[in-house]
């Protein structure tokens, strides 16, 4: 899109100049006749006598004429040139539309995923608090501040399989072993050494 309104830009920058340019040509047109046509008028009123005179007049006027046939001939390039570049713009124009609706589009899906995943996640929540038997509170809390821990590896509760931690592999205390063997405990256990949380 940024793409595009440069482009734009750029198109209706070149569309000023080339107005500009053909103004100033058809302005020369402009004079160009008057002047041709003042030189006819007073070649032709029978005001003038003099050969020379007579003489430079219709050269005067055939230059007049020249020039203004040169003026139109760029004049009309001018126009053609500007109406390519209003060709670009309405093309450009069109083709914002359309990344507008495709931007609105993908949007829609965006916001429709997001919506499904919200409602995973409420699901998810909802499971979670009938677990049974319920999870402490204070262990909830902790698990999802250590589930940003990136040394953890996403592994944050584990099992004290053998005596030992199952995340570290350290052989746990027998006090921290037997504490959790009694059966759910209110606060939370946690590895001396890598700190995740043990569960029985």
């Amino acid at each position: 899109m940024a793409a595009l309104v440069a482009e734009r830009t750029d198109a209706y920058e070149r569309r000023t100049a080339l107005a500009r340019v053909e103004h100033d040509a058809g302005s020369l047109v402009a004079d160009l006749e008057a002047r041709a046509h003042e030189v006819e008028t007073t070649l032709y009123a029978g005001r003038v006598r003099a050969t020379k005179e007579l003489e430079a007049l219709q050269v005067e006027l055939r230059e007049c004429k020249r020039r203004q046939s040169e003026a139109e001939d760029q004049e009309f390039v001018l126009m053609e040139q500007q109406e390519r570049v209003d060709a670009e713009i309405v093309a450009m124009e069109a083709r914002r539309v359309q990344l507008e609706v495709q931007a609105g589009e993908l949007r829609a899906v965006i916001a429709a995923e997001e919506a499904k995943i919200d409602e995973e996640i409420r699901g998810l929540v909802a499971q979670r608090l009938v677990l049974d038997p319920p999870v402490p509170g204070a262990v909830l809390t902790l698990y999802e501040k250590m589930r940003g821990f990136p040394r953890l590896g996403g592994l944050v509760a584990v099992s004290t399989a053998g005596g030992t931690c199952a995340g570290c592999k350290t052989v746990l205390p027998i006090l921290l072993t037997s504490r959790l063997a009694r059966g759910p405990v209110d606060d939370v256990v946690q590895c001396v050494n890598c700190l995740r949380i043990l569960v029985a």
